[in-house]
Parts: structure tokens; sequence; C-alpha cells
């Protein structure tokens, strides 16, 4: 079901660029029958008869909440760090202050202190740091699961076009799936080399 924070116009761009016989991909918000809130990466074909009108449509979901969940996570930990960067000075002048009065050894209670708060933030970045590349190895795997998807669809029309003898198509297809494997591999290049 559309979840109601989803803006009606996505779905009118849907269906505009679908009945205009293209391919639509888009990340959608949807509710579940128990209210809860699920994402999936869409994407929907339009599969045309041999007269080039639609005769069908064929949508691929794949559940992307988990991915999702973990953005939402993530944004919250770096706004989080970042009012933590913020406050930090004027909480460093506070303690200052209340170590003064309290102690004689002002610049022994600071240096601890001020060591502390710089292994909370080691680890604040350190845990900033495995979220990213989890959400980067979530976006690595969408990155192959969209291009498969679309050669497995491109097996399927290269089969229609195979039952027809028409070479020129059989061979616009093939090169469109060699590009799509190339992108694939590029893939794993850009990764091996971050």
């Amino acid at each position: 079901v559309r979840h109601p924070d989803t803006d009606a116009n996505n779905f009118k761009k849907l269906w505009d660029t679908i009945l205009a016989k293209k391919t639509y991909k888009d990340t959608v918000k949807n509710m579940a029958k128990d209210g809860s809130t699920f994402y999936v990466n869409t994407t929907i074909v339009p599969i045309l008869n041999n007269d080039g009108e639609i005769e069908e449509f064929i949508a691929i979901r794949y559940d992307v909440t988990h991915e999702v969940e973990l953005k939402i996570a993530l944004e919250k930990k770096e706004r989080e760090l970042e009012i933590l960067n913020k406050t930090l000075e004027e909480r460093v002048k506070i303690q200052t202050r209340k170590l003064y009065n309290l102690n004689k050894h002002l610049e022994e209670r600071i240096q601890e202190e001020v060591k502390k708060n710089e292994e909370k933030q080691k680890m604040l970045f350190l845990q900033s740091r495995m979220a990213s590349l989890g959400q980067m190895m979530a976006n690595i795997a969408h990155q192959w699961r969209q291009p498969l998807t679309e050669l497995a669809l491109t097996l399927f029309t290269m089969k229609k076009a195979a039952y027809k003898g028409d070479l020129q198509e059989l061979d616009t297809i093939c090169n469109d799936a060699k590009a799509m494997i190339q992108n694939m591999s590029q893939t794993i290049e850009n990764f091996i080399n971050f």
C-alpha cells in the first residue's frame, strides 16, 4: 500500500513513464498491512507486443528497508556527532571552571577529561566509518542487483528476437548486455580502488 508520506506526484511520474514505454526505476516507501513501513527498489518495464503496443508490465522489487533504516540511523548519528562537536568546547569550559573550583590539580584533571573526549570522538568516528562501510556494501549489492535484473530481462527479449529471426535486434540487445556487464565490472574496479 502506498505510504501516506509518499507524494501522489511520484505515482503520476511512474505511470507517465511506463505508459510512454520507458523503464521506471525508484526507491518507493510503502506501508504493510500491519501498518509498518518498508522500502523497495522498484524497476517496472513495459512489455511490448509485435505492434509496439504495451501488452503487460513486469515489476521487479527488492526490499531495501534495512539499508534505508541504516542510512537514517547513520544520518542521526552524524547529526549527534555534529551537535557534540559544536557543544564540546562550551562543555569543556564549564567543566574546567568546576574543576578549578574543586581541585588544586587543575591541569591533571583537564588532561584526563580531554583525553576521554578524544577517545569518545575516535570511537564515534570509527562507528561512523563502519556504518558508512555497511552502507557502501549495500550500495554495491544494489548496483549489481539492478543490472542482473536487467540482464535477465535482456535474455528474455533476446529469446523473443531470436524466435522472430531479427538479427539486427539480436545484435543491439547483445551490445546492451555487454555494456551492462562492463558497467558491473567497473563497479567492482571502483570498489577495489576505494
